[in-house]
Order: structure tokens, then sequence, then C-alpha cells
């Protein structure tokens, strides 16, 4: 069915689209998982015809993703003249810095074109805490979540009007957050949270949590446009660039939440982007290509998606939303 869906897209979707196969804070030097999925990402979009951005903070790894998606899809096509090869381009992307979201959003808007996909598959668990140097968000809620609620809502305009499809990546981990979101605030995310009551597994769970209710809340808000957003268990954790003892500690739990393939990771995350709207419920939360139940009672409350939504737009300056 998803290979039916794939030939389909192929033959209807305009030339003009842009798939964004992106990742606000890429760990491709360090991480292979995270990296192997943007690129399986990106190349399923490009050899279906889609004009592809990989943004991410480390230009070489992109440009090496760049490379081989170009190379494997060469081969495919020996036909296409290169002028013909859908646009597969870098830009650059920080999840630490919001300045980095807003120049990202403007460029983007600067290029005039549809965007029909947009893929939020980022998410680091790191040992050191404490506040973004040029932000002053508390570091964790910022790398995994702020900066991708900012960049969509910046897009949100055009991501409307093209009824785009919001793919975005979270894990099995919110369940494992049942207290975080009842006591955190605003007070606590302008804090240096590494003398609070707050542990890095609850902090990061609570941000995977928190991309399930952004999901929601967001589709709440896409009523009476075509756009819909789902959001996806990917099934792993990114330990990024940081600590052995914190891989030591956490890659017993990676490898018991992961594929073992970078491309059956991405399938869900594929199956959302191509199916017929039909086959699919906007606003949910889907595994193994599949519609699952979201578990945590949080997860299924709207009105503190709400308040994640309002929380979110001050601490990125956007002032309090009423929508």
């Amino acid at each position: 069915m998803l290979k039916d869906a794939f030939q389909n897209m192929k033959t209807t979707e305009s030339t003009d689209s842009i798939g964004v196969a992106k990742t606000l804070k890429a760990y491709f030097n360090d991480t292979d998982l995270l990296r192997e999925k943007i690129t399986e990402i990106s190349k399923c979009m490009h050899q279906m015809g889609a004009q592809v951005i990989i943004a991410c903070k480390e230009q070489s790894k992109a440009v090496e993703a760049i490379n081989k998606i170009t190379n494997e899809y060469k081969i495919k096509h020996p036909n296409v003249p290169p002028s013909e090869i859908p646009l597969l381009m870098y830009v650059p992307l920080d999840s630490s810095s919001l300045n980095s979201a807003r120049l990202f959003a403007r460029r983007i808007e600067s290029m005039h074109r549809d965007i029909h996909y947009l893929f939020l598959n980022d998410g680091a668990l790191f040992m050191h805490r404490g506040v973004t140097p040029e932000d002053g968000v508390e570091e964790f809620f910022q790398t995994n979540f702020l900066s991708q609620f900012l960049l969509t809502d910046l897009l949100f305009d055009t991501l409307a009007r093209c009824g785009a499809r919001i793919i975005i990546s979270s894990s099995t981990l919110y369940k494992y957050n049942t207290k975080g979101m009842d006591r955190l605030n605003m007070k606590d995310l302008r804090t240096d949270m590494r003398h609070t009551k707050h542990k890095i597994w609850d902090l990061y769970a609570m941000c995977k949590l928190c991309r399930i209710m952004f999901t929601r809340e967001l589709q709440r808000r896409f009523e009476g446009t075509k756009a819909t957003a789902f959001s996806i268990d990917t099934k792993s954790v990114d330990l990024g660039e940081h600590s052995n003892l914190l891989k030591l500690l956490f890659t017993p739990v990676q490898t018991m939440f992961s594929s073992k393939k970078p491309e059956n990771t991405v399938q869900t995350m594929l199956y959302c982007a191509v199916m017929p709207l039909e086959l699919l419920l906007p606003g949910a939360h889907y595994s193994e290509c599949k519609e699952v139940k979201v578990t945590n009672k949080n997860a299924n409350d709207h009105k503190m998606a709400r308040e994640l939504w309002n929380v979110s737009s001050e601490l990125c300056g956007l002032g309090s939303s009423s929508s």
C-alpha cells in the first residue's frame, strides 16, 4: 500500500513543491542514527520528485548526505539531465538559537515557493544542562521542542495555504512523563534546572510529550484549511555529541526502542506523508504505520495543549495567542 502511494505521488504532485526534510539539531558528525534517518527521508522524497531542503547545524554532513542522494538519483534516473534533477539543498539551522529559526523561516519565505511537507525530526539527550546562552531558555526544552515550535509558527500561513503535511517525531518515552507538565511553568523554563527537582529523564520525556500535544493543538489551529499534522513514534533516543558516560547509560535503552535499519524507522513518517488523507486521522499519533492510542493523560488535555502553545509563544517573543 505504501509503495502504491509513492507511485501515485510521483504522477500527481506539483513539481513546485518543496519537501522540507529537516532536523533542528542534527548531530550528523556523531549520531549515525539521526543522520541516516534524515538522509533516508530526504532520499525517498527526492526520488519521488519533491524538491528537498535539508536543515541542520553541520554543513559538512548535510553536503555529504546531499551528494549521496544525488548520486543515487542519477543511478536510478540515468536519462534525466542534471538541470532537471529536483532541487536538493542545505540551509543552516541550529536549535540552540531561536534567531536561527527566524532566519531559516525568512529564507524559506523569500523563495516564494509552496511547502507541501515539513518533517520535524529532532531530539537530543545530553548530560550538561542549563539555559541556552543566546535566548536564556531551559536547554532541554528549547533543543527538543521550542525551536521547532517557533519555526512551525513562523511558517504557519504558508503551511496552511499549501495544505501541507507536518510530520513531528516523538517517542514512546512520552509515556514516562507523568508529572513534568503539571509542574513546569514560565519561570521554570527560564531557569537553569541543574539544581531543581527536574531530572534529565523527566525533562526528555516531557519534551516528547510536548511534541504530541503540539501536534494536536496545531491540527486544531489548522481547522478550515487542508493542512494536517501527525506525531510519529520514531523509536529512538538521540545521544548526540555528548559524554561517553551518557552513551554508556542510555545505549541499552536506545537499542530497546530503536529499529535496526534507518529505512525501517522512517516508514511511518513516510506513511503519514504520502498516504491518501481518507486513510489517515489528522492530529493522531502513529507507530508502525498505524494509528495508536496515546496513553498519557496530559497528551489528551486540550486545555493544557493550548497553555503549552501560549507559553511557547511568549518564550519566543510572539506574545500569547487567544486562538
